[in-house]
């Protein structure tokens, strides 16, 4: 499977800034915050990307997602994107508002 990369993806990293208080969240909830669709897909990337994110179902065809904070990837990378995708969600930066990462 291609998979993009979280480095230089503003999708996923506009999701994971949703996921990042690792509470539940269903999948209407990060296309709107996130700015994304195929929300799936955005989690199985992320996964891909070292992320441990779960999965469950809450009604028919009804799914939510969290991020496994306790798994999250030792990768050096992906710990600096969380770390400015963090800061700026506490600084009060919407999802949708995170500036990418590396870019100018």
């Amino acid at each position: 499977m291609a998979f993009s990369n979280l480095e230089t993806s503003e999708r996923l990293q506009r999701v994971l800034g949703v996921l990042l208080d690792g509470e539940w969240h269903s999948t209407l909830e990060i296309m709107l915050k996130a700015d994304a669709m195929a929300v799936n897909t955005c989690i199985s990337e992320l996964r891909f990307n070292g992320f441990d994110i779960e999965c469950r179902q809450v009604g028919h065809n009804r799914f939510e997602y969290r991020l496994n904070m306790d798994k999250a990837s030792d990768n050096d990378v992906v710990n600096t994107v969380v770390s400015s995708i963090a800061v700026q969600i506490m600084e009060g930066a919407e999802a949708s508002q995170v500036e990418v990462y590396g870019r100018d």
